[in-house]
């Protein structure tokens, strides 16, 4: 999968009060309180410790998924110690009895994956881990083995508030403060771009491009590079619409039920498997029918409708830009040729959209 780094403090750098992060934002870190830098790492003595990132602009605003690693040397204080936690957006933390838990806000509630009790060792480093996909997964690991995980995760996460916050509750008292050492932290992010570059993978079937797909490859990249700001902008916004109806249907589809999630993994197999062998129109159209009708067990004329309605939905949000029209119809024309299949995939979704009713 695809990642944006968007936070990377080895704790090697410091400057003006700040632990300098080495990504490519910048995203430097305020030193608060009893914080003690060494080389490599950070010491936190007391309630107030703090290291304080503030979200300032889009790098920390546009997270579709979330990736966090850190390297932690953690002492017992019976309490829960935070390692990094994002303004009513996300935590990572650890529990008084060892465990390693991380929670997502999805704008109503909290919802988390943990590791058992006695999982994180105290008085000795550790690298951990969370990996959230931004869809329905969660994964968490110690010292590259995993030790707890979930397929029950929010749909799309609210975007961090006023800063991000190493070893304490950002904004709030002590009661969750970090006590011990940290290591090296690493904040990734999957937003929208990240999102389509994994379509465009999945879309390519692993095949290996052809001399004329690779020059394609190339001119549609000289041709994005020469667009002016106002039009790179159109078609951001048509990435990011795009992504947030299908987050929508996600959303409403799946409504947090285990059964709703394998069927979506289970359909997603199946459309990806049909996608490769050749964009068959029947195939893909029976995965969709076979899916929306099981969401209630029953025929599903209800779930269809609103399958229509969200499909109709995704084909409207790619109103900023006009691919018939300069600059963007060579740009389509180029990637016609890196992935043909796609030459049909407009007009399928309509026909899909026009009789997925009827057909039930």
């Amino acid at each position: 999968m695809h990642w944006t780094l968007v936070c990377d403090f080895p704790f090697v750098r410091y400057q003006a009060g700040r632990a300098v992060d080495v990504s490519d934002f910048h995203n430097d870190a305020q030193i608060a309180g009893t914080v003690v830098p060494n080389p490599g790492f950070v010491r936190f003595q007391a309630g107030d410790a703090q290291l304080i990132v503030p979200v300032q602009g889009d790098s920390l605003q546009r997270f579709m998924g979330l990736a966090i690693e850190a390297r932690v040397c953690p002492l017992p204080a019976g309490r829960r110690q935070n390692i990094v936690e994002g303004w009513m957006s996300f935590a990572l933390f650890i529990e008084p009895d060892q465990r390693l838990v991380a929670t997502i806000y999805d704008g109503q509630t909290w919802v988390g994956v943990q590791s058992p009790p006695g999982t994180v060792p105290f008085g000795q480093w550790s690298d951990v881990s969370f990996e959230y996909d931004g869809i329905c997964t969660a994964r968490l690991e110690l010292d590259g083995a995993v030790v707890g995980s979930s397929i029950t995760m929010p749909v799309g996460m609210r975007q961090p508030h006023q800063n991000v916050t190493i070893g304490h509750w950002p904004a709030g008292d002590d009661r969750y403060t970090f006590t011990g050492d940290i290591g090296r932290v690493t904040i990734l992010r999957r937003d929208y771009e990240d999102l389509w570059r994994d379509a465009a993978d999945s879309m390519l079937c692993n095949r290996r491009l052809s001399p004329a797909q690779v020059v394609a490859m190339k001119e549609i990249a000289q041709h994005l590079e020469s667009l002016d700001g106002r039009t790179m902008s159109r078609l951001r916004q048509l990435a990011a619409a795009q992504t947030e109806s299908l987050f929508r249907i996600l959303h409403r589809l799946r409504a947090g039920n285990r059964r709703r999630i394998a069927d979506h993994r289970r359909f997603g197999n199946e459309a990806l498997a049909a996608w490769c062998c050749g964009a068959d129109l029947d195939r893909l159209k029976a995965a969709v029918l076979r899916f929306v009708n099981g969401q209630a067990g029953a025929p599903g004329t209800r779930q269809r409708e609103e399958f229509k309605s969200l499909l109709t939905e995704l084909t409207s949000s790619a109103s900023p830009v006009d691919w018939n029209r300069p600059p963007f119809d060579r740009i389509r024309e180029l990637f016609l040729t890196v992935i043909p299949e796609s030459a049909f995939a407009e007009s399928w979704l309509n026909h899909l959209r026009d009789t997925i009713v009827q057909d039930g």
